[in-house]
């Protein structure tokens, strides 16, 4: 048996795998502090109060999912090591969960030999954290790299960054923001992210010296202002993120553990993993974008319109009250001008109703082609009668519109819309999305070129 003390935290909704743990557990460490809890985020609050040099947490514990707290404890205590179980377990996850700074990923039930083996790294882990001060910065390094390497979410990114620069400069919890700064406009916008608090102070500072601008045009990758009049010291740390976009992290009263050079050191390091993983999510973003367009109009897919509506029915799930509307489109005896002119300039056709489309909505609106010469509109923070005036938009456009002009043709079309709202008229993906086609073709057995609302759902 080892004779270290070791704090640790067990997240885990049934008793007797808790149990089991606490005795596997019990057989490598001497008189282990173990503290125990159902609830993920309850473990976030535990570890931002308390030394736990081990986290043993199953991901299928609580509303949210395992990686997504894996994260945010690692940007709230890097030198936590982390087990993960899980009784469900993808290799997908478990590569992410590793490449976030999972020590180790379980599926259950697990071998108890092997388990108390993680534990002993983890009682080497707290060693190695417990030693040189120096070490200790490195490791902390290496591991904000790391959470940095695994994001394809800037916000992500930055949280992760923030945490670490008031680790390194033991900043006052009250006093970092991080500012965003466009080459083509002339004022850097601050960005709200998860663990900032206000600090006035660091605000007016900024905004009366002009200092995220100044040193946009300075070279280096810090400025420090001393204190001054009352103010306190500042200091700004500048990543870029591309040619045409840098982030700044402004953090007040710095107490420096190490040498300021040594601070600039580490900061370029942490700048160059910033700027390859910001490469990596501009790929990405470009990859998935081509994956979500449907290619003949324009708008995005079936593929990307059920994402959408499933990411906004499980912001509703979590809390959110915000209304929506769903527009269904149909395109009015389409199949005879197709019929008459051919697939070509049918798909022409669709590329026109298309850009039309898009030019009815408001920004963050999102238009798709459901298949066919049908199509659908997302509005989001849309109640039901703002629906129906843009409805009556797209649909007067439409009617307007000489399409293939440029051949010369002069078609001229309808469309029949429906209309639904959310929660008015639905509360789940499938629901809202049968209750604007209904609306639809209700106008379609009438008289065509009409927008119609869906019926109230049933109580």
């Amino acid at each position: 048996m080892l004779n270290n003390k070791l704090n640790i935290l067990i997240v885990e909704s049934d008793t007797r795998q808790t149990e089991l743990m606490v005795d596997l557990i019990n057989d490598v460490a001497f008189r282990p502090s173990v503290d125990t809890t159902n609830s993920p985020e309850r473990s976030l609050e535990l570890i931002g109060r308390s030394n736990y040099q081990l986290v043993i947490m199953d991901t299928g514990t609580g509303k949210v999912d395992g990686v997504s707290i894996l994260e945010r404890i690692k940007s709230i205590s890097p030198s936590t090591s982390v087990i993960m179980t899980s009784s469900f377990a993808t290799i997908e996850e478990a590569v992410k969960a590793v490449r976030l700074g999972a020590d180790e990923y379980f599926k259950k039930p697990f071998n108890p030999e092997q388990f108390k083996l993680a534990v002993r790294r983890a009682l080497d882990r707290r060693d190695l954290y417990s030693g040189d001060e120096a070490v200790v910065g490195l490791m902390n390094l290496l591991n904000c790299c790391q959470l940095i390497s695994g994001c394809l979410e800037e916000e992500k990114i930055f949280d992760t960054v923030l945490g670490y620069l008031k680790r390194e400069t033991h900043s006052q919890a009250a006093a970092c923001f991080i500012y965003t700064n466009n080459k083509k406009k002339s004022e850097p916008k601050r960005i709200e992210l998860s663990n900032e608090q206000d600090a006035d102070v660091v605000e007016v500072m900024v905004s009366s010296v002009n200092v995220i601008q100044s040193h946009a045009t300075e070279p280096g990758s810090m400025k420090i202002l001393p204190k001054a009049q009352g103010n306190p010291e500042i200091v700004i740390f500048r990543f870029a993120w591309n040619e045409e976009r840098s982030y700044y992290v402004v953090c007040a009263s710095p107490t420096w553990a190490i040498s300021v050079d040594e601070v600039d050191s580490r900061v370029r390091l942490l700048q160059s993993q910033i700027h390859m993983t910001a490469r990596n999510i501009d790929s990405y973003r470009d990859v998935q974008h081509l994956l979500n367009l449907d290619e003949p109009t324009g708008l995005f897919n079936t593929r990307y319109l059920h994402k959408s509506l499933e990411d906004l029915f499980a912001k509703r799930k979590a809390g959110e009250k915000s209304t929506f509307s769903v527009l269904f489109v149909d395109v009015d005896k389409f199949k005879s001008v197709n019929d008459q002119y051919g697939h070509l300039i049918g798909t022409k056709l669709l590329h026109e109703i298309g850009q039309i489309t898009r030019g009815c909505l408001r920004m963050g609106d999102l238009a798709f082609r459901y298949g066919g010469d049908e199509f659908v509109v997302i509005l989001k923070n849309c109640p039901t009668k703002a629906a129906i005036d843009i409805a009556e938009r797209l649909r007067a456009g439409v009617e307007k519109n000489e399409f293939l002009s440029k051949e010369k043709l002069n078609v001229r079309l309808t469309v029949s819309i429906g209309v639904a709202n959310c929660p008015e008229h639905a509360t789940s993906k499938r629901a809202i999305i049968e209750a604007a086609d209904a609306a639809m073709y209700a106008v379609k057995r009438s008289t065509r070129n009409r927008v119609y609302v869906a019926e109230l759902k049933a109580a």
